[in-house]
Formats: structure tokens, C-alpha cells, sequence
């Protein structure tokens, strides 16, 4: 993950970031997760799309102000303390203020 972190740190303008979670779980080294939240703060990335496990970092998602689209798929994301295990995957629109 870190090595990939270099290269998603190469591309300047990002529209879409789509992202697996490997064995349904949620774990990046801090030196991923330092370029995912850089690149997610880009203003061109307008859509997020998580496929994924338990124990997702909602808190990544605070950044993501210009954000129009995000999907979170999978049965195991959890929402405001329960888990969505009858969704196949769960589409927020962004409500921009």
C-alpha cells in the first residue's frame, strides 16, 4: 500500500476514486491513508465509491465537501450504529448547504 500511495499521489486531478476493501475489512498503513485523504480533498474528485467491509473510517468522508456522488456497496457498512446486512449497497447524495 505505501508504494501505491506514491503513484495515487501522481495524478493532479482525480474525478472518481473507487476503492475494495480486501477480506471485508477496512486497514490502511498511515502512509495510504495520508495520500487517499490528500487526493480525496482534491476539488476536481466529485464521486467516492467504497465496496466494501466492516469498520470503514467515516471520518476519511469529512474532507469530501465537494463530493456529489458517493456509493458505499456491501453488506457490512454500518449506518449510524447498525448494519445495512438487507442493502446490497447504499447511494448518498451529497446535500451541499
Amino acid at each position: 500500500m505505501d508504494e501505491f500511495a506514491k503513484t495515487l499521489l501522481m495524478f493532479p486531478v482525480l474525478e472518481c476514486i473507487t476503492l475494495t476493501s480486501k477480506n471485508r475489512v477496512w486497514y490502511w498503513s498511515d502512509t495510504f491513508r495520508a495520500a487517499l485523504d490528500d487526493r480525496l480533498n482534491l476539488p476536481t474528485v466529485k464521486e467516492i465509491h467504497f465496496v466494501g467491509g466492516k469498520d470503514f473510517p467515516f471520518a476519511l468522508l469529512d474532507v469530501c465537501e465537494h463530493v456529489e456522488n458517493l456509493l458505499l456497496s456491501g453488506s457490512t457498512f454500518g449506518v449510524e450504529g447498525r448494519l445495512c446486512d438487507s442493502t446490497p449497497s447504499v447511494e448518498v447524495p451529497r446535500i451541499i448547504h
